[in-house]
């Protein structure tokens, strides 16, 4: 690694941010997520994990956070 790689690295900023939604829809349940995650961030994350339910469906959970 390069002194200039070692700086650019050490000048990076990561910004975390949880949200914990309980909702019995899947899609509502993302959908709410990713608008509290946009209203603390103030932009889309480039990285998201998500953890969901097994009682809910992952993939409309997914579509909710992408929709929001």
């Amino acid at each position: 690694m390069t002194a200039t790689q070692s700086s650019t690295i050490a000048a990076a900023m990561i910004h975390a941010k949880t949200v914990s939604i309980v909702h019995h829809d899947a899609y509502e349940a993302g959908l709410e997520a990713a608008e509290e995650l946009l209203e603390q961030l103030g932009e889309p994350p480039q990285l998201l994990l998500a953890f969901v339910s097994t009682s809910l469906d992952p993939a409309r959970a997914l579509a909710g956070l992408r929709e929001g």
